[in-house]
Order: C-alpha cells, then structure tokens, then sequence
C-alpha cells in the first residue's frame, strides 16, 4: 500500500509526497516545504550569531579552508567584475585532489623532519610522495 498523501505537522494540512523534503534516509519530512522555509527563516532571523560563529568555526578548519578555495576559484566567472571573467579549465575534483597531494607532501616531510631527516623533493608532487613513502617505509621498518 503506497501513501500518497502526508500532513503537515504545522499547517495540518493533507498534501501529496511532492510537496515535502525527502530526507536521505527515505523517510519525507515532518513538515511540508512553505513551512518549512517558513521555519528556517524564523531560526536564521533568531540565531543570526550562533550561524555566524558556526560558519567562522567551519571555514577556520582545514576542510572548510579548501571548499572555500575551491567554490572561490569556481564563482568568479559569476561576479559583475569583467577582470574575473576567467573560467578555469578543470573540475572542482581535481583542484581538490591536487591540494590534497600538497597536504599529504606537507605531512609527510614534517613527519620525515620531526625524524631528523633531510631529503631533495624534486619532480611531480605525487612521485615525491612515492619516493617519500617508500623511504619513510624503509626507516620504519629498520627501527621497528
């Protein structure tokens, strides 16, 4: 037996499924769209600080940093200023992917530094980081 209609717990209203938010988990929400936009208006109205400072925390992480480099590079071409008409010519996934590549290379030379070694990085950063793994994979194996 499908449902096909829901009420809102707000307006009480009986609306069809199309009509509310359908959560990841499969389950619709416990209140219709309006409302809900409605809802979350009335909370960012209430708790403007507590969203600012939530968003300051989150863009002060390492993963907030990156997802706003990343958006940065991507929403230039939509502002109103001709000098940042640029688009870039890759996707989001690979600039992502290559400043991973730098926070893995950046880990592991400090980790290789806090150990009292000194190597040359010269090439592609991911086979730096090969050559780094692998040394760094021979030193831990000789002390352990």
């Amino acid at each position: 037996m499908i449902i096909e209609n829901k009420t809102c717990s707000i307006c009480k209203k009986s609306l069809s499924l199309d009509k509310f938010y359908l959560s990841h988990n499969g389950a619709y929400n416990f209140c219709c769209i309006p409302c809900d936009r409605k809802r979350k208006a009335v909370y960012r109205l209430e708790n403007k600080e507590k969203i600012a400072l939530q968003e300051h925390k989150y863009k002060n992480t390492e993963r907030g940093y990156m997802i706003e480099v990343v958006n940065g590079i991507f929403n230039r071409h939509k502002k109103k200023n001709s000098r940042l008409k640029w688009v870039p010519d890759c996707t989001k996934q690979q600039i992502y992917e290559e400043l991973m590549l730098y926070k893995t290379m950046v880990v592991t030379v400090s980790i290789a530094k806090s150990l009292g070694l000194m190597f040359e990085c010269w090439g592609r950063r991911d086979e730096v980081l090969m050559k780094e793994d692998q040394r760094l994979k021979q030193i831990f194996q000789s002390i352990g």
